[in-house]
């Protein structure tokens, strides 16, 4: 089938667009592509804006330099006039023009203070400015990675976007993952939830429908496959985790933050992850006595920045931070991860591997980017057999969770895995919800 014209604007962008050190040099035919494209009327404009901005900030080869130094003498005929903003000056008459000079210092890859994030996000989230002014700042912000300080801006201006609901439970794992979901592996964070409500432990897991870049497979479309709402309400959600026969729970960003959720087209046309990716789930729409979060990152330069943003979260109080499978906080059974612990204001960096818990390590998994939801749906399932590599997978990183916040010690947890009642606890907490 013959891909669109913004189909195919999103296969180049996703070779150039990627970043300083990862990005792939579109060739003499690519480019002469592109030209056609970057002036089309039937791409999107904040695509166009995001391509032309990570030429404006990426190392080009000769040839990508000779194509764009061509573009830009010659703009005005060769970019769509929606972009004409990146090579012009701008007056500062308007909100727009605003967002385009934020836009601009970060091409030059100058940080912005506080004061000016909190500004330039104040115009992402208005829905009256054009598109294409918001990817080009996005994907600036991104290619120059955002300070410390438009991290933590970021974070608190979006934390006050959502919505915050205390309840009454000693304690409560908030498990944090990319709300892109995964492409290459089984993602068990759905079954993983009412597993640790078998042990003791309440779960909130959040997330959306689908959303750029990777339109995984995520808890929302697990619970659809199996026929269970992933839109229950607020109210409803807090039920099900007050409810000791279920004790977990999955609530939709489009209930706790919809202002957020709306720029899930924004973020279509910019194609790349912003840094909305990075914060949006650790927004703690439900918080416990105790409330303590298990997260992942992907890139060694993501470390530090989760800890920063993990220490500035004002009601968290404890995490487990991991290099997981697809920058999620699902520690693999095939090897040891990287992880970072946080219990009572201490940190303690270490690594932690199935044999830790006396789980055997399965051979390397390799990805498999043909998984489908009912695949993993299916897989999942398997968990309820005490035998099955689901189970193990679940059983493993329970006990690394519950051990390392601290809430429990391993014989204690392996003495309830043991117990004959537990796959029936087990079971029931998932057929309940």
């Amino acid at each position: 089938m013959q891909l669109t014209e913004q189909e195919r604007l999103v296969l180049l962008l996703k070779q150039k667009g990627t970043g300083k050190t990862m990005s792939k040099s579109l060739s003499a035919e690519q480019l002469a592509e592109l030209t056609t494209l970057v002036r089309s009327n039937q791409v999107e404009s904040a695509t166009i804006s995001t391509i032309l901005t990570a030429f404006l900030m990426l190392p080009n080869t000769d040839t990508e330099l000779a194509w764009f130094t061509e573009v830009k003498n010659d703009f005005t005929n060769r970019v769509h006039p929606d972009c004409h903003f990146l090579f012009t000056q701008q007056s500062l008459n308007s909100p727009a023009d605003n967002l385009i000079n934020f836009a601009k210092l970060a091409i030059a890859e100058t940080d912005l203070s506080r004061t000016e994030m909190l500004s330039a996000l104040e115009y992402i989230f208005d829905n009256s400015i054009p598109e294409q002014y918001k990817t080009a700042f996005l994907e600036a912000e991104r290619l120059k990675e955002e300070s410390k300080q438009e991290n933590l801006a970021t974070l608190d201006f979006c934390y006050q976007k959502s919505s915050h609901d205390i309840i009454d439970l000693p304690v409560l794992i908030d498990i944090a993952n990319p709300y892109d979901g995964f492409n290459r592996h089984y993602n068990l964070s759905l079954f993983l939830a009412p597993f640790l409500a078998a042990l003791g432990f309440p779960v909130l897991l959040h997330g959306t429908k689908e959303v750029a870049p990777k339109r995984g497979i995520n808890p929302y479309k697990l619970l659809k496959q199996a026929k269970k709402d992933p839109l229950k309400s607020i109210n409803q959600v807090k039920e099900n985790l007050l409810n000791d026969q279920i004790g977990w729970a999955y609530l939709d960003q489009t209930l706790f933050c919809p202002e957020l959720h709306q720029l899930t087209a924004l973020r279509a046309s910019l194609v790349k992850r912003p840094v909305l990716t990075t914060i949006e789930k650790f927004l703690l729409p439900i918080q416990a006595q105790k409330t303590v979060m298990i997260t992942g990152y992907t890139h060694p330069p993501y470390r530090q920045k989760t800890i920063d943003l993990l220490n500035h979260l004002p009601s968290l109080d404890g995490y487990l931070l991991v290099r997981g499978m697809e920058g999620s906080a699902q520690a693999p059974l095939d090897k040891r991860c990287p992880a970072i612990i946080s219990v009572n204001g201490t940190i303690e960096e270490t690594f932690i591997r199935p044999n830790d818990f006396s789980f055997d390590e399965i051979e390397r998994v390799s990805p498999n980017t043909a998984l489908s939801v009912e695949d993993t749906l299916k897989y999942s399932l398997t968990a309820f057999d005490k035998d099955s590599e689901a189970f193990k997978h679940l059983a493993f990183q329970a006990m690394a969770i519950i051990t390392s916040l601290q809430l429990a010690d391993q014989k204690s947890i392996r003495t309830k895995l043991n117990h004959s009642h537990f796959i029936t606890n087990f079971k029931q907490r998932w057929e309940r919800y």
